[in-house]
């Protein structure tokens, strides 16, 4: 007789967890996970800061720059200033831009300087929307040099 009431208390602790199982799944279905929201998009920026005489602004900090998306600001979650020697291939490509009103000597070696940036991407309401971003510095007489925007997806 004891097993058998063992066994029927073990199958009411059973439906009982089958119960709470069934009541708690829709429960979980119902919350937006974060998972299902659009995880933001990180940009990232290379700027060239230069004084009007042409030579490159090395002392900037984080704070110093304003980031603009769409004309919208936005929080910088990433900074670095970095000297960029001949042998990077990220160079080349600036190299152009930044040599044409720099008078120091180390655009002679290839050297160039720059600040790289990193902020999070409005949500795009449609594919390929294009953003136009805009970067302050908050000093008078500077020239600030980097992309004009990006294409952002939903």
């Amino acid at each position: 007789m004891k097993q058998s009431q063992s066994i029927f208390k073990d199958k009411r602790v059973c439906l009982f967890l089958e119960a709470i199982l069934l009541c708690t799944v829709p429960a979980f279905a119902q919350q937006k996970s974060p998972e299902g929201s659009p995880a933001p998009r990180s940009v990232h920026l290379n700027v060239i800061v230069t004084r009007n005489s042409g030579q490159w602004v090395t002392d900037l900090q984080q704070q110093d720059f304003k980031v603009f998306d769409n004309d919208s600001a936005r929080n910088i979650t990433s900074f670095k200033s970095v000297l960029l020697k001949p042998t990077s291939a990220v160079v080349s490509s600036f190299i152009g831009v930044a040599t044409t009103q720099v008078q120091t000597g180390d655009t002679e070696r290839g050297e160039l300087f720059q600040y790289e940036i990193t902020f999070d991407a409005q949500i795009a309401q449609s594919a390929n929307e294009y953003h136009r971003v805009e970067v302050r510095v908050d000093r008078p007489g500077l020239i600030v040099r980097t992309r004009h925007g990006y294409y952002a997806q939903p």
